[in-house]
């Protein structure tokens, strides 16, 4: 179904959600356009979670809708949203802890293989030459991400930060056009939180849109291209980074008086 056609990547569109008694979120609109880094912020409980299970299928929103790529993704499963293309990393990682660091990214890149995962489980006929390719594919994604080293070691024997990397990774290897990328530095120390902001930089060269949910202040400041404010389930503001920065209600809010590039509460 096409319609209410816009120039927008991702079109969220008037949405809301309750859960029993709470209001999660409330009239919120935006959009991302394609090729940029857009990071949401806001306290604890502003919604900001919410919003992404929605924009990735996990619940629909009471009222609204949302789109990607002029089409309505509303109400859609995780697994249909993900083959329109977006991908999602979480809060804690989720990775096949007893496979290998490769093996996880290639689960990624078989989201985008014709046979899929079960036909490279089977082993078809047509789906051998496919398996080595996307082995082949997800080796120079652990090139570039710095893993190849790691890649016949099992996830469950990672280290933290380098399982964030795997996953990151993994999310990649299925060619979104959006990345959604949730609190990614959090439990990462300062050189794996640096480490981690030039990665979202080469992943945005590759032609992947972001949207960044993150807690950590200065990193969304240095990488984002806009940023979307919440409050309390509403969206507060909408803008470029230093924009953001200067606005007394974000100052006030989020920031506190003299915090106006360190962490968010």
């Amino acid at each position: 179904m096409r319609r209410g056609k816009t120039d927008a990547l991702l079109s969220v569109r008037g949405v809301s959600r309750r859960f029993g008694g709470v209001q999660a979120l409330e009239e919120v609109s935006f959009e991302v356009r394609p090729g940029l880094i857009k990071g949401i912020i806001g306290p604890n409980g502003a919604g900001k979670s919410t919003l992404f299970n929605l924009i990735a299928g996990d619940f629909p929103p009471n009222v609204g809708e949302i789109w990607f790529n002029s089409h309505v993704i509303t109400g859609l499963a995780p697994h249909a949203v993900a083959a329109l293309g977006i991908a999602r990393t979480f809060q804690t990682t989720r990775l096949f802890e007893h496979m290998t660091v490769l093996e996880n990214v290639m689960v990624g890149r078989h989201v985008r293989s014709r046979t899929g995962f079960t036909g490279s489980i089977l082993k078809t006929p047509g789906a051998r030459a496919e398996e080595r390719a996307v082995q082949a594919r997800a080796g120079e994604i652990l090139d570039l991400f710095g893993l190849d080293r790691y890649a016949a070691h099992s996830a469950g024997d990672l280290a933290f930060g380098i399982k964030r990397k795997v996953e990151f990774a993994r999310a990649v290897a299925s060619e979104p056009a959006l990345l959604l990328l949730d609190e990614p530095a959090a439990g990462l120390n300062i050189a794996e939180t640096r480490e981690l902001s030039s990665l979202i930089a080469t992943v945005k060269n590759l032609g992947i849109t972001v949207l960044l949910v993150e807690h950590d202040m200065s990193l969304v400041m240095n990488i984002s291209d806009e940023i979307l404010v919440l409050n309390e389930g509403r969206k507060l503001i909408e803008g470029a980074p230093r924009d953001i920065q200067r606005n007394p209600d974000v100052i006030s809010v989020y920031l506190g008086e003299d915090e106006c590039s360190s962490s968010a509460t």
